[in-house]
């Protein structure tokens, strides 16, 4: 919030929280990815 220059958290997660759930997403299936690799070695 503060280094966004937001008078408030709720303008920060209002303008960035819809971004969180593809990003948690990506990670996991990155993690999967690199799991399954391992995996197989």
């Amino acid at each position: 919030m503060e280094l966004l220059g937001h008078s408030t958290i709720r303008m920060t997660a209002d303008t960035y929280g819809h971004v969180l759930p593809v990003r948690a997403r990506q990670a996991a299936s990155a993690i999967d990815r690199l799991l399954g690799e391992e995996g197989t070695a």
